[in-house]
């Protein structure tokens, strides 16, 4: 199988390395300080306050290298 003809292929955390594989590797950088951070706030508070672990949204970025291709429509149904 061949990359991006046959398979797309998305990894995350954005290593350097993956700016220099064949081809290179289309990633999804999570922001890993931010949540480590709000990690250890949320566990301090449960700590403390015998609050519950609390549910943490924080942005990514994709990071479209040439691992990947546009998603091709084989069904023959038109997208809405």
């Amino acid at each position: 199988l061949s990359v991006p003809g046959d398979v797309s292929i998305v990894s995350i955390h954005n290593l350097p390395a993956s700016e220099f594989t064949h081809p290179p590797l289309t990633t999804v950088n999570l922001p890993a300080r931010q949540m480590g951070r709000r990690a250890a706030e949320c566990l301090a508070q449960w700590v403390e306050d015998d609050i519950r672990p609390c549910s943490i949204c924080l942005d990514t970025q994709l990071v479209e290298r040439a691992s990947t291709r546009q998603a091709q429509n084989t069904t023959g149904f038109k997208p809405i």
